[in-house]
């Protein structure tokens, strides 16, 4: 009896006071907030960084007097992009809270200094490889059609595949997880959407579906070596890419453009 009785006087002391209770609300509320403070930030990121990729492969286009095809828009827009976007704020907060807050700006020095950078290594990477598409013994000239319609050609291909790529890239890069998200492999929507554009992509260097490429204009590359090189080309500039955010996200690097941003606003006397 007296086990009894002990038992039952202690068990209510292991139930969570009151104050308890709202902390532990509190903390829940924190991280739903920080979480959606994230996916704010790196879906405007994702945005962004479409919007230059884009300009940039329109730009280089231009130059040689064609366009991306009405279905490369299509398929650019409406699957890769939105399908990204839309999944990339399903990731959930974490259950351990930061010891730090996300920044709540948008947009600030930092984040602009590594947008132009992003810009600059995107331009580098879709230039050369429409340089080297160009250098190869298959290479035929683009001649503008007099109709005005946009038809196949190796550039149109070579930008619009690495255009894509360049896409599903960032998306893996910016479905940053930790501290303030779950990991992004626990998104499985968005995984799925990673997945199916890597597979399109691959498929359309190494073996284009007859249908697909011929609604969207799409050329074969015809020798092996070329597509190899253009896979090791995309992988590289993933790797490129990564290096640059993880080297924007130390402290070091934080502390020292806070000092340059101050330096720059310091009203002259």
């Amino acid at each position: 009896m007296q086990g009894y009785h002990y038992q039952r006087l202690k068990r209510p002391s292991l139930l969570p006071s009151p104050r308890q209770h709202l902390h532990i609300l509190h903390d829940r509320d924190t991280e739903q907030g920080r979480a959606a403070v994230v996916t704010a930030s790196v879906t405007f990121r994702f945005m962004a960084m479409y919007s230059m990729i884009q300009f940039i492969t329109e730009l280089i286009h231009y130059s040689i007097g064609t366009n991306l095809t009405d279905s490369q828009f299509v398929y650019i827009d409406l699957f890769v992009i939105s399908g990204i976007a839309l999944t990339l704020g399903h990731s959930k907060p974490t259950s351990v809270l930061a010891p730090y807050t996300p920044k709540p700006q948008l947009i600030d020095f930092k984040v602009f200094v590594l947008l132009t950078l992003h810009v600059i290594i995107t331009f580098c990477f879709q230039f050369a490889f429409f340089m080297y598409i160009r250098s190869q013994p298959f290479f035929v000239p683009y001649v503008p059609a007099e109709d005005l319609k946009e038809h196949p050609c190796f550039e149109n291909t070579a930008l619009f595949i690495s255009s894509a790529m360049q896409y599903t890239s960032y998306g893996v890069l910016l479905s940053e997880g930790a501290p303030h998200r779950q990991a992004a492999y626990k998104n499985w929507t968005l995984m799925i959407i990673f997945v199916l554009c890597i597979v399109m992509s691959l498929l359309s260097v190494f073996q284009p579906i007859p249908f697909l490429a011929k609604q969207m204009n799409l050329v074969s590359l015809e020798n092996i070596n070329v597509e190899v090189t253009f896979i090791l080309t995309m992988a590289l500039n993933f790797v490129v890419v990564y290096i640059v955010e993880e080297i924007f996200r130390s402290r070091r690097i934080t502390q020292a453009l806070d000092n340059v941003r101050i330096c720059l606003n310091k009203p002259k006397t």
